[in-house]
């Protein structure tokens, strides 16, 4: 998605260089301001700083992919792969955590407004949902049509 987003950019005039080091300067500096503003975010005690670095490296865990070693050392492909999965739990681990800090500033009059968009994107989700669903269904259908077809 963001290699057409960049391709996108470059046939409008942008050059490839500007928008890479926009997004890597963004990234950088969003996962920075998470981390200086933390001690805003959650309190300095070691239960929440413990449960949030068990959480980030769970997610590291799990976001690991150890797939895809063709040749080279294995230690900097295992290296490169975990630096970039502990990069994403970081940068998903301080954006809940600002979305958390966000939703304790909203004021009571602003709660509607939340929850109707929060509803419209709810049931937009629901409808695509049933919609990718019946498609689904509909191709399985088919193919299982095309195997019996097959076998005769």
């Amino acid at each position: 998605m963001i290699i057409k987003i960049i391709d996108w950019l470059e046939k409008k005039g942008v050059d490839r260089e500007d928008i890479i080091v926009g997004l890597a300067w963004g990234l950088a500096w969003g996962l920075a301001g998470g981390l200086v503003n933390l001690s805003t975010i959650i309190p300095i005690r070691p239960i929440p700083i413990t449960l949030l670095l068990t959480s980030i490296i769970i997610l590291t865990e799990l976001l690991f992919n150890p797939h895809g070693y063709t040749r080279g050392s294995k230690f900097w492909f295992t290296a490169k792969r975990k630096l970039l999965a502990l990069t994403e739990a970081m940068i998903i681990s301080i954006n809940v955590l600002n979305l958390s800090w966000l939703l304790r500033r909203l004021n009571r009059e602003h709660w509607n407004v939340v929850l109707k968009w929060i509803g419209y994107v709810g049931v937009t989700l629901i409808g695509i949902a049933l919609i990718v669903g019946v498609f689904y269904l509909w191709i399985k259908i088919n193919e299982k049509k095309v195997m019996k077809e097959r076998k005769k």
